[in-house]
């Protein structure tokens, strides 16, 4: 995992928190492990990119803000 995996990990955690999501602690069965996996999958919302890609463009937080709360509004599969 490189540094900047983990700022992108870092920044959606953030995000998510911000949104009011709960995050379960950093444990085996905790969310770092499938955000780990979360952020460098293409996802079809962000244009086939994935979040850490989309995280190095200058609107890339607010972009991924937007996936995000669409995700937690609507469906199971969220980060």
């Amino acid at each position: 995992m490189t540094v900047n995996d983990l700022m992108a990990i870092a920044t959606v955690r953030r995000l998510l928190v911000e949104l009011g999501y709960q995050l379960l602690p950093e444990a085996a069965e905790g969310r770092i492990g499938p955000l780990s996996l979360w952020i460098v999958q293409p996802r079809p919302e962000l244009q086939g990119q994935s979040p850490l890609q989309v995280l190095g463009m200058p609107d890339g937080e607010q972009r991924l803000r937007q996936v995000l709360v669409a995700m937690l509004k609507h469906g199971p599969d969220r980060p």
